[in-house]
């Protein structure tokens, strides 16, 4: 389904429009850029394999460390490549790696994990 959005009245003059034109150039310009950085990310999640991938997730969604000082996950981590022999990532690729093999153990589909730590983090 298709939302409007409004973006409020068109500028009152030609140089008013101009430079609403050359800020929407820039939004745009920016939005490019994220897809770019979503899609390389997505890629290197695919090649690395679905363990890592969920490594990643459970990190985000269970480390109640001090990312200061009590835990390395964002140490480990060198112009957006995981180091997936720091002590962090490690641990958290060992849970990645026995819920997926309790899951296909159980002929659920590992990425449905992602969708139950979804559901239940809140709580």
């Amino acid at each position: 389904m298709r939302k409007n959005i409004d973006l409020g009245p068109l500028g009152d003059t030609i140089h008013d429009r101009n430079q609403e034109l050359k800020e929407l150039a820039e939004i745009e310009r920016r939005i490019a850029d994220r897809k770019k950085t979503i899609a390389d990310a997505n890629q290197r999640a695919i090649e690395q394999g679905p363990h890592k991938d969920l490594a990643c997730k459970l990190h985000s969604t269970m480390c109640r460390s001090n990312h200061t000082d009590a835990c390395g996950w964002y140490y480990e981590i060198k112009n957006d490549v995981h180091d997936w022999t720091g002590y962090a990532h490690k641990n958290y690729l060992e849970r990645a790696v026995k819920a997926i093999n309790i899951a296909r153990s159980k002929n659920v589909e590992p990425t449905v994990i992602i969708d139950i730590i979804e559901a239940v983090k809140g709580y």
